[in-house]
């Protein structure tokens, strides 16, 4: 099958790449600066350079390809509001747009758990009937949920879709090697209500899989949790996965409802101030990662014949030390 992947270069989609040209599909994958170039090259794939906001250069690429891989996102939880518009609505409706106007078959669009996280709240055993995100203080969450809508109702005989929902991605080269590990470090990570909560995650090779099955399942536009085999809460997990990792554990807890009030707080501050630097602490991050949330997959398990192939104690033993 022939692939068109946005997101190649990042944590996702470079996995990704690797998973889909490993099971024999051929791959374009776009890049937005010529940076990306020698990564493609390296792992086998073909490229295109271009922007996903023109629709009409779009079609080439897409004229000879079967399906589409879209997981690239502004995956960031503070910013200009525009800028979360233009690039997960924005860019999903053009991505679409071009995809049918070139006869593509399949669309598979990663979303994210989060989509669900309407109030603040533990959520236990969520199924995809849980109201979309529609927070203002969430613009990662709130405009994800609106791209996986345009997704999800672009459905037809024509061209089939599926969202999609991991919820914490982790592996080498995730979140916490690029940031919660180094705030670890550094004692600027602390657990949210001592952290003994369940928490699902989304092991970056079960995510992979996930894909794979999507390509060639049965798809009816809906939407999928996608999740690992875990019952761990997010202190155990996160303990785990920074010890893998060669970071320090933090020992320092703060209520949940108190983070959330700081972090309102300090992005107050930050809009009066108009400070270019992202704030230490935003409530969308509290949100994510300070209440308990755990999720059905049932439905992936019927669509895709969805299955863990990696688990979390697997997963730990694949994580490096970095440098």
């Amino acid at each position: 099958m022939k692939i068109f992947l946005t997101g190649a270069t990042g944590f996702v989609g470079s996995h990704f790449l690797k998973k889909l040209l490993a099971d024999g599909h051929e791959v374009i994958s776009h890049i937005r600066s010529s940076n990306g170039i020698k990564t493609i090259e390296k792992l086998g794939g073909s490229y295109w350079l271009g922007s996903l906001n023109d629709i009409e250069a779009l079609k080439a690429p897409l004229l000879s390809c079967d399906a589409v891989v879209h997981c690239a996102a502004y995956l960031k939880f503070w910013g200009p509001e525009k800028d979360f518009e233009d690039a997960n609505i924005g860019i999903t409706k053009n991505l679409l747009d071009a995809t049918k106007q070139s006869n593509v078959g399949r669309f598979i669009f990663i979303s994210a758990a989060s989509v669900a996280m309407n109030e603040r709240k533990v959520l236990i055993n969520v199924d995809e009937s849980q109201p979309y995100c529609s927070l203002l203080e969430m613009p990662y969450s709130r405009t994800k949920a609106v791209a996986e809508q345009l997704v999800l109702s672009a459905h037809s005989s024509q061209l089939k879709t599926i969202a999609l929902r991991p919820p914490f991605i982790w592996g080498n080269g995730d979140a916490v090697d690029k940031q919660i590990g180094k705030a670890a470090n550094q004692g600027q990570f602390a657990w949210f209500d001592k952290g003994n909560y369940p928490y699902a995650t989304c092991h970056i090779d079960n995510l992979s899989h996930a894909v794979l099955l999507a390509l060639n399942s049965t798809l009816d536009g809906s939407a999928c949790f996608i999740a690992d085999d875990s019952n761990l809460s997010f202190r155990d997990f996160m303990t785990q996965r920074l010890k893998a990792g060669g970071y320090k554990v933090p020992k320092l807890s703060i209520a949940t409802s108190t983070a959330y009030k700081i972090a309102s707080w300090i992005e107050s501050i930050w809009r009066m101030f108009k400070l270019k630097s992202d704030p230490p602490l935003v409530r969308e991050m509290v949100r994510l990662m300070g209440y308990g949330f755990e999720i059905s997959t049932n439905r992936a398990k019927a669509i895709l014949s969805y299955k863990p192939i990696c688990s979390v104690k697997e997963g730990l033993g694949k994580i490096t030390i970095k440098d």
